[in-house]
């Protein structure tokens, strides 16, 4: 048995009864010694009282006949008692009679005794007669040395204390050899066998109980070891069983294995085969992609060239006098025609983002100037009951560094949408400050867009509705040409909309601040405007007029 000896079960036992007896053994020692105390505290008070009883009639007749000699006798003859040190007698008229006393004991355990009963204690007595008690005749003093009886109190003390730890050690003596006996003897046979047997081999499958512990907690431990041993047998059995057969199995697999290697180096042929046919296929793709995008990037110069010379032609012949049919027609071609460029324009840029040919400028502009012009511009578009508002932020930059045509392109869109689709209420452009750059904002009361088509109207050639490009016109191009430089200019675009209560789209765009803005001017006790409560003017006054005073 290799176990560590402060890790056996008998050493824990002996070192737990030993503390257990020995702390035992101590308090009843110590509560023994607790009431031999306080019996000779008490004894040093009856003795000294007894004594002074004793000494009571000689010393009042003594007082009665004022006799020193017999005083000073007296008064020796207390000091014979051991615990006394000190003997006075005095009279009534406090005359001292006697007075002696002798030198106090010295002892190493004197502090102790000191300590426990006082250093020394003073009695006194009333001296009378005993058929005239109300008579005061003087008094005998006594004090009293407590050592005499601390020493004693404390040999009983040692001795009691010396019989409660050989008690204890006898108690824990007998205590350790039932426990050896009755528990660590019976545990250390069935540990041994235990440790001797093998459950792998037949026959050494059960454990002996010793004798007498057939029906308690080590008989127990006995059977349920057997029943470990049985289950470990019959599992080993089953596990060799199990062995055999997973080796058949592994050789059935191997040639499985072997057969389906076969099949799949036949079959990574094929796929590398195919994986070649497919990287050609891409090839071509890519090349008719790039073949595409250049035909449309010439074919819109091509195509614009000559549709604008036919435009300036139409302008020009607008310019003459015409008749009103004449005009009307002409006007009508020459609109057509800037649709059709505005198309190309579209598809160009477009085909510039298939290409990954798409360049942007970094120089500063003034975006709010930048975004007033292009209002102004499209204004002419707008519905006759549209109010079309610019409202910029009061700390807007006066310059921000980007692409100004890119970002003009993307304002010029949103407003285009905006007026195109509403026909009454109000449109307005917000220009504001954020942090990493501005947000543009164009919101509008038109006809709104369901939120199943919020998606799809970000596609090329996309409207929300067939309804919509019969009757409101357009290409569809126009949304996701602005998603598009939106994030080539590592922006985002987001729109919140609702049928009937009109639209809000939202380019948030990392333009830095080139410029800060300036403070505007006061213009105190003038009149700058008149306008409704409720409209975009209004809203854009209650912004400005405290900042102007």
């Amino acid at each position: 048995m290799d176990i560590k000896f402060t890790n056996r079960l008998s050493y824990k036992q002996a070192r737990l009864t030993v503390l257990v007896g020995f702390i035992l053994g101590t308090l009843l020692s110590l509560i023994q010694i607790g009431i031999d105390y306080a019996s000779e505290d008490a004894s040093i008070n009856r003795e000294v009282q007894a004594l002074l009883q004793i000494s009571h009639n000689p010393a009042s007749r003594i007082a009665y006949n004022i006799d020193a000699e017999l005083a000073l006798e007296l008064t020796r003859g207390l000091l014979e008692s051991p615990a006394v040190i000190r003997a006075r007698l005095i009279d009534n008229n406090e005359t001292v009679l006697a007075d002696v006393e002798r030198p106090r004991l010295e002892d190493r355990y004197r502090p102790l005794s000191d300590f426990l009963f006082g250093e020394k204690r003073q009695f006194k007595e009333r001296l009378y007669l005993t058929h005239m008690p109300e008579e005061y005749l003087g008094t005998l003093y006594l004090d009293v040395d407590t050592f005499t009886f601390g020493s004693r109190f404390l040999d009983r003390a040692g001795v009691t204390l010396l019989n409660g730890f050989a008690r204890s050690l006898v108690l824990t003596g007998i205590l350790l050899a039932l426990f050896y006996m009755m528990l660590t003897k019976p545990l250390v046979t069935v540990i041994a066998a235990l440790t001797g047997r093998d459950p792998r081999q037949p026959g050494q499958t059960r454990v002996d109980c010793p004798p007498g512990h057939e029906q308690d907690e080590i008989g127990v431990l006995v059977r349920v070891a057997n029943q470990q041993f049985v289950s470990m047998a019959t599992e080993i059995q089953q596990r060799r069983t199990a062995e055999n057969r997973l080796t058949q199995y592994l050789n059935e697999l191997e040639d499985i294995v072997s057969a389906r290697t076969e099949e799949l180096k036949a079959s990574n042929n094929r796929l590398s085969q195919s994986n070649q046919e497919l990287e050609e296929a891409r090839q071509r793709a890519l090349d008719m992609a790039q073949a595409r995008a250049a035909f449309l990037a010439n074919m819109s110069h091509e195509i614009r060239t000559p549709l604008n010379g036919m435009l300036g032609m139409i302008a020009l012949a607008l310019d003459s006098p015409l008749a009103g049919e004449q005009r009307q027609q002409l006007s009508i071609a020459h609109d057509s025609g800037k649709v059709l460029v505005e198309l190309l324009n579209d598809i160009l840029d477009l085909s510039k983002f298939d290409a990954g040919q798409l360049e942007l400028e970094r120089i500063p502009f003034d975006m709010g100037a930048m975004v007033e012009d292009t209002a102004n511009l499209l204004s002419q578009n707008a519905a006759q009951n549209v109010e079309l508002t610019c409202l910029i932020a009061g700390d807007f930059p006066s310059s921000v560094l980007g692409d100004p045509t890119r970002v003009r392109q993307v304002v010029s869109n949103l407003l285009s949408n905006a007026l195109k689709f509403t026909r009454f209420g109000r449109v307005d452009v917000r220009l504001a400050r954020i942090v990493g750059g501005v947000r543009l904002e164009v919101r509008d009361t038109g006809i709104g867009i369901p939120e199943a088509a919020q998606a799809r109207i970000f596609q090329p050639f996309t409207q929300a509705g067939a309804g919509i490009t019969r009757q409101y016109g357009g290409t569809g191009l126009g949304l996701a040409l602005t998603r598009n430089l939106c994030k080539a200019m590592q922006g985002h675009l987001h729109i919140q909309s609702e049928p009937g209560f009109g639209s809000r789209f939202s380019a948030e765009l990392p333009l830095p601040t080139h410029t800060e803005a300036i403070a505007p001017a006061a213009l105190h006790g003038k009149v700058v405007a008149l306008s409704d409560a409720g409209s975009g003017l209004s809203e854009l006054l209650q912004g400005l007029l405290p900042g102007w005073g």
